[in-house]
């Protein structure tokens, strides 16, 4: 069965995959990023502390961390994948001039060595 084959094999799982839609597709969310990060060579913690930092911000703009999670350390990839609702561009662009983080602009840059950031839409 394929990913996208969920939710066609009876009914009661088409309820199921129905309910979760509604949990996880918020309407008033129009934006939706994944997130994904790489560390310079032995700047994993640097990384993670940072983006503890910043993403507390995304409340002050109406955003949400949706998803956060971590590669295993025997594993390649990026060490951070994160999922991030805001409601508009607009939201976006505050968020990424927001002064404090702004502040934290070198403790980035000594940390994450590569971020590929895609629009997304929740399925």
């Amino acid at each position: 069965m394929r990913c996208c084959d969920i939710g066609s094999a009876d009914e009661g799982t088409a309820r199921r995959t129905a309910a979760a839609a509604r949990v996880w597709n918020h309407p008033e969310m129009a934006l939706t990023l994944a997130v994904l990060l790489w560390p310079h060579p032995g700047e994993d913690a640097a990384l993670c502390a940072y983006e503890d930092e910043v993403l507390a911000l995304l409340p002050k703009y109406g955003a949400r961390v949706v998803s956060r999670v971590r590669r295993r350390p025997d594993d390649d990839g990026p060490l951070e994948v994160q999922i991030i609702d805001l409601p508009d561009e607009a939201a976006l662009g505050r968020y990424l001039a927001d002064p404090q983080r702004a502040k934290l602009v070198e403790v980035r840059d000594r940390a994450i060595a590569r971020t590929d950031v895609m629009r997304v839409d929740h399925v």
